[in-house]
């Protein structure tokens, strides 16, 4: 993607896009939240930073899971979530 194409989607200057890019800008959250819609992704992602170590098999398949989970709640209505949320933790209480 261009950076003309990502300003076009993300309804912002290419320039200042451009100066974004070569960290001559420091954007706001607002402006970071736009990119990653532009872009398809989580703002939690786009500001995700590499691990000092390379993850393991299993990290990399939870953080899998995680970014396929977010995509998946992130537009529901504010009852389903908490219906979603009360799920999750019936399924995460340890069985005694």
């Amino acid at each position: 993607m261009t950076q003309q194409q990502l300003a076009k989607l993300a309804d912002l200057s290419y320039k200042y896009v451009g100066e974004i890019e070569r960290a001559e800008k420091n954007p706001s959250i607002g402006v970071l939240n736009r990119i990653a819609n532009a872009i398809e992704i989580d703002l939690l992602e786009l500001l995700e930073f590499e691990p000092l170590s390379e993850p393991t098999k299993q990290e990399k398949a939870r953080n899998a899971l995680i970014v396929k989970l977010n995509r998946q709640i992130k537009n529901l209505k504010p009852e389903d979530l908490e219906k979603h949320s009360k799920i999750i933790r019936i399924l995460s209480e340890k069985k005694e």
